[in-house]
């Protein structure tokens, strides 16, 4: 039995789940993450990712995208976990067929839905990921309340497989938001916060303060359970 964290971008698993993938070390258990929007694509790009590369410090994607890894295969190591990167574009880069962005506002990316031009997208990670994940595997993937569409993707994905599968509470964004009514999940359990967790968070230099402006938070992660494995896929519009 292995436990794989399902992450969106490189730093979701461990903002999210950081304390429970510790635990489960100190349990001597098998645990994985992978990632699957770890690349950046080329120029150009949108204003609001622009904006991004700034704040991150960059002014040249390869750069920022070398170092987003360097960052992360730094915590992965701290952890003292595995991890595979997928090499999916990040939706704030991500084109579509006719080379055009997907998303080229942030206010589409964050919209709470997923832009139909990216169905082939969700279709190609679920092939990949496929024969990676066992029937034995206990999954874990974000719950997707910060309505990013790379998150609810994953979400989307995640609800395919069979496994037992976890959903986490999405950190930063659950310093805004809880789990909206009506979504039909329940909770399952509760990690409290490790102070290694910290650690972990510092890894990613580039993204650390454009996350937490006033200091990481100890906070306890919260995971869910689905009510139902099915999901609406009418958030593809």
């Amino acid at each position: 039995m292995r436990h794989i964290f399902l992450s969106p971008h490189m730093d979701d698993a461990v903002l999210s789940a950081g304390s429970h993938i510790i635990e489960l070390i100190k349990q001597k258990q098998e645990v994985t993450v992978i990632t699957v929007f770890t690349a950046f694509g080329t120029r150009p790009t949108s204003w609001d990712a622009q904006i991004y590369l700034i704040k991150s410090k960059h002014l040249s994607i390869q750069k920022f995208e070398k170092q987003r890894k360097k960052e992360d295969e730094k915590a992965m190591q701290l952890l003292g976990v595995s991890y595979k990167h997928l090499d999916f574009i990040d939706g704030g880069f991500r084109k579509n067929n006719e080379k055009k962005l997907v998303y080229p506002l942030y206010i589409k990316l964050f919209s709470g839905h997923v832009h139909p031009d990216d169905r082939e997208t969700e279709e190609k990670i679920y092939t990949l990921l496929k024969p990676l994940i066992h029937p034995s595997d206990i999954l874990y993937a974000p719950l997707s309340i910060g309505n990013h569409a790379d998150h609810i993707m994953l979400n989307h994905v995640a609800h395919r497989f069979s496994n037992q599968t976890y959903f986490w509470l999405d950190q930063p964004y659950a310093w805004k938001r809880g789990i909206k009514k009506g979504m039909p999940y329940h909770e399952a359990f509760r990690t409290h916060y490790h102070p290694q967790k910290k650690q972990a968070i510092i890894c990613y230099t580039s993204q650390v303060k454009q996350l937490y402006l006033h200091g990481i938070p100890k906070s306890t992660e919260i995971f869910y359970s689905a009510s139902d494995k099915t999901i609406d896929d009418g958030r593809h519009r």
